[in-house]
């Protein structure tokens, strides 16, 4: 009965952090606490030569698919084009061009199901992904294929599933002790990804790259640096402490001084991600000193320059960049205000062009301008939120 208790309350500070916010994003503590470590990776180092994540007396592994080998890590170019102080932000004309693409979203209003759909851009009529509300997705950057992260509360371990999106069949099934969440694909290669773990969605968690074909870690991120994928394959470490920047290559090891990152006094640094021309990276930062975190998102140059105030809005949930780097898709969320009473709210979903700055996130308002798609019987419709991904 006690066992019970505690899980049940454990479930409902699970909901009670998630719809402040605390799910996916926000800001690592200013005091690093002691991370929580993993079933069997206790003296995993930042090195390709790590060990297995779970231990293999107490959890099955089953590779599926028989041309894992195909899947493997794409090496990123050391002679990818350096990054410069010269780099500009992505040109607009006279004429904005139309977004363009594909939007992996759970808006239960569009055709009332639940669960995750694929919404079109072009006009034609959606299709679902997943009718399940009680799992977590993430997608690979090219939209071919996704992760399905599902975390039994009860008997403490996370069920992840790699499914191709064209065939629908399953690449890669395992299971891990504990909780598996925030997963961020490779843009190159399909069986890498960045992930956080821990014992729940409250504790303490570390963040890894993980390979999902041998569930190996291949790098232990340290909790006093933020990560995004950059989109060679390489990745980009922020370090909170001292704001500098660099580049590492996974598979030579070979680290590259990027910039520095400059943040203003009243802000926290938080979860970045990189533009798929590489040129750019948004950054969700709440505000110091305030009851709520007041989040928003802040936009720079990939050294570290020209970073400024994309959106105002105090209540941004999270963002994904368009295919082509011209726009930001956010959501804003009167529920990521939250007081001992609760976190009570409602959700909206946006986008913006990157040339904007302190976006409103309010109707009438440039750059709150709103995705028109068609549901299941081909009538146009404003979706909703929450836009999960946004693939060509």
């Amino acid at each position: 009965m006690k066992r019970y208790a505690l899980l049940f309350l454990s479930f409902a500070l699970t909901i009670l952090v998630t719809a402040c916010g605390g799910g996916g994003g926000g800001s690592k503590p200013e005091s690093a606490p002691s991370p929580v470590p993993p079933t069997s990776a206790s003296s995993v180092t930042s090195t390709s030569e790590t060990s297995a994540l779970h231990s293999s007396a107490s959890i099955s592994s089953t590779l599926i698919s028989s041309e894992s080998s195909s899947l493997s890590s794409t090496p990123a170019s050391s002679t990818t084009s350096a990054l410069a102080s010269s780099t500009t932000s992505v040109s607009t004309s006279s004429e904005p061009i139309a977004p363009a693409g594909i939007l992996w979203h759970n808006n239960y209003a569009l055709d009332y199901r639940n669960g995750v759909q694929l919404a079109h851009l072009d006009g034609s009529l959606p299709a679902q992904v997943t009718t399940r509300d009680d799992v977590s997705i993430a997608v690979w950057p090219d939209g071919k294929q996704y992760v399905v992260t599902d975390w039994n509360v009860y008997d403490d371990y996370t069920n992840i599933t790699v499914i191709d999106r064209i065939t629908g069949s399953t690449v890669y099934q395992e299971q891990v002790d504990y909780y598996l969440r925030d997963v961020s694909p490779s843009p190159t290669s399909k069986s890498l990804a960045k992930v956080r773990y821990g014992e729940d969605s409250i504790s303490p968690f570390e963040e890894y790259v993980l390979d999902f074909s041998t569930m190996k870690i291949r790098y232990v991120i340290s909790e006093r640096e933020w990560f995004a994928w950059m989109p060679d394959g390489r990745f980009m470490l922020i370090n909170i402490d001292t704001g500098n920047m660099r580049i590492m290559n996974l598979d030579t090891g070979e680290e590259t001084p990027a910039g520095h990152l400059t943040i203003p006094a009243d802000r926290i640094m938080g979860d970045f991600s990189v533009s798929p021309t590489g040129t750019q990276f948004i950054m969700l930062m709440d505000r110091r000193g305030t009851t709520s975190s007041e989040p928003d998102l802040w936009i720079g140059n990939i050294d570290g320059s020209g970073f400024e105030q994309l959106t105002d809005t105090k209540l941004i949930a999270g963002a994904n960049w368009s295919p082509d780097g011209r726009y930001i898709a956010y959501i804003t969320d009167t529920g990521s205000i939250c007081s001992f009473g609760g976190c009570l709210g409602s959700c909206d979903q946006w986008y913006t062009p990157v040339n904007l700055r302190k976006v409103k996130g309010l109707p009438n308002t440039p750059g709150s301008e709103e995705f028109r798609i068609s549901d299941r019987d081909g009538n146009q419709q404003i979706l909703g939120c929450s836009v999960l991904a946004w693939t060509p």
